[in-house]
């Protein structure tokens, strides 16, 4: 024999769990936001300054490039980056959104981030070791991988 609510209280219930579930949510686009945001400032920051960019930057483009962006289900949520960083970088912020733009719209499933340098000589000066988007990578994993587990354990 079924366990029915009394009326009215499977929708409380309902209401409940959906609320619990945007809340949960929301605190992932946070957190993502959060990692995300810190780890571009430290690919921006060159390492005599703490961050992970070991290149000169003549132009400010490639600098001015990286940027993340939060996609839901191949839609952006929320953009930050691309700022232009210097007079002389003059396409780097627009390479830099229409490249992350680009890599949102290939999976249009799930909640994820991007976080990329879009001008189009970046994987050469990464290959060489002067990016720092690597770093930057392994680092913003560890980092999301350690607070996913924080927020589970808050479930």
């Amino acid at each position: 024999m079924p366990i029915t609510p009394p009326n009215g209280m499977a929708n409380d219930i309902e209401a409940r769990l959906r609320a619990k579930a945007r809340a949960i949510h929301d605190e992932l686009v946070q957190m993502l936001i959060e990692e995300a945001t810190e780890i571009v400032g430290s690919i921006k920051t060159p390492v005599s300054s703490g961050g992970y960019r070991s290149y000169h930057d003549q132009t400010g483009n490639l600098t001015s490039s990286v940027g993340f962006a939060v996609v839901e289900n191949g839609n952006i949520i929320y953009e930050y980056g691309f700022e232009q960083e210097s007079a002389t970088a003059t396409v780097g912020s627009e390479e830099g959104k229409a490249y992350v733009r680009q890599l949102a719209s290939i999976d249009t499933s799930g909640l994820y981030v991007v976080v990329c340098a879009g001008m189009n000589y970046a994987k050469w000066v990464e290959i060489r070791g002067l990016g720092g988007m690597t770093a930057g990578e392994q680092g913003l994993r560890e980092r999301v991988r350690t607070r996913l587990q924080q927020l589970i354990d808050n479930i």
